[in-house]
């Protein structure tokens, strides 16, 4: 992201790293703090509004990933990355105890590690290796905004996948 916002919107590097330094500390911490008082709020995980109140919080997160890639206003970019982070944090607590709810008492903890380890190898680890990779393309070349709006633009498509999951669970559910 930083490499995003340097490159196609121009921002320097001290600017930068100051909001992602920010960003990245209060969006997830506020995100799960929110989420959870929320979630306790309705009654937990476990009630029945909760996977509803997941899908609709979580589809928040389309209208915030879907300018970055357009994105021409450093500001813009940096409200959308905030609330994005944000929202993800608030919903992940819940999302888990739900689908940890799913599975038999004595196969929790495996469960809970098997998710954690599928959450970091499909969502941290693969997002910077196939943004630089896809952006790559563009260096030295006049296109290279090009490719990295390309780049942001494949990074935003996960949170459209994601979110066609947690919709088609809430139908299963439903059905």
């Amino acid at each position: 992201m930083s490499d995003f916002v340097q490159e196609v919107l121009a921002v320097s590097s001290e600017e930068t790293y100051l909001f992602f330094s920010i960003t990245c500390i209060s969006a997830p911490t506020l995100g799960v703090v929110a989420g959870g008082s929320f979630f306790s709020a309705i009654g937990g995980y476990n009630n029945p509004r909760a996977f509803t109140w997941c899908m609709i919080i979580g589809s928040w997160a389309l209208v915030f990933a879907a300018p970055l890639p357009f994105s021409e206003e450093k500001w813009l970019t940096y409200c959308c990355t905030w609330m994005l982070l944000f929202v993800g944090a608030s919903i992940l607590t819940p999302l888990t105890g739900i689908m940890l709810n799913a599975v038999e008492e004595s196969r929790r903890p495996a469960a809970n590690s098997l998710a954690t380890l599928i959450y970091n190898l499909l969502g941290y680890f693969p997002a910077p290796f196939l943004y630089g990779a896809i952006a790559e393309k563009g260096n030295g070349t006049e296109d290279e905004i090009f490719w990295s709006r390309a780049a942001m633009g494949t990074l935003m498509t996960w949170t459209i996948i994601v979110s066609v999951f947690i919709i088609a669970g809430f139908l299963d559910k439903k059905f």
